[in-house]
């Protein structure tokens, strides 16, 4: 891999890795991944929840929460549906006591997806907080290269001055030797 690969760092089972302009997730369980294809080809070639890609360490991160969120959520929703096709399959055997206990069942489900609402909207909130934040450090980063090249410039202006008069100086001081001599 280029040199120029870098892990920054280590997030909920991703390792954080900084190659150029970009930054990625890797899921650790995969292995080693050739971050030095083109990010389609990784697209491609690996599941979305492994290989994540982005521009910042923080972007990633909070990706990666939301990867493992939405992985929580359908291994609950999937056991959810396992027991709800248990029950329904049992349906008439069940006693009384059961039937209450489905139905609380149900009203912990409807209070679980509100709190994952809460999560999501939370979640997509700080994420926003996140970009605006990215946005104006890469305003203030644009404005201070901007002032750093004025900067350059007016020196490069005063360095020629300086050579234009410093020529001057040499010539008069060659053409009073002259005339002295």
């Amino acid at each position: 891999m280029s040199s120029l690969r870098q892990i920054v760092g280590q997030h909920r089972n991703f390792n954080i890795v900084r190659l150029k302009d970009l930054v990625y997730g890797v899921r650790q369980s995969i292995g080693e991944v050739n971050l030095s294809l083109d990010s389609s080809l990784l697209a491609n070639q690996y599941d979305q929840q492994d290989v994540i890609i982005g521009t910042t360490v923080d972007g990633i991160k909070t990706r990666i929460d939301c990867v493992e969120l939405l992985r929580n959520v359908e291994c609950l929703e999937q056991k959810i549906q396992l027991m709800s096709d248990h029950f329904e399959s049992t349906k008439n055997q069940l006693p009384a006591w059961l039937d209450e206990f489905r139905s609380s069942t149900s009203k912990l489900q409807v209070q679980f997806a509100s709190e994952l609402a809460k999560i999501a909207q939370e979640l997509a909130q700080e994420r926003e907080q996140r970009q605006l934040v990215l946005r104006a450090a890469e305003q203030r980063a644009a404005e201070s290269l901007r002032q750093a090249v004025e900067a350059a410039k007016a020196a490069e202006r005063l360095q020629r001055r300086i050579d234009d008069r410093l020529t001057e100086v040499t010539a008069l001081v060659k053409e009073l030797r002259r005339k002295t001599s």
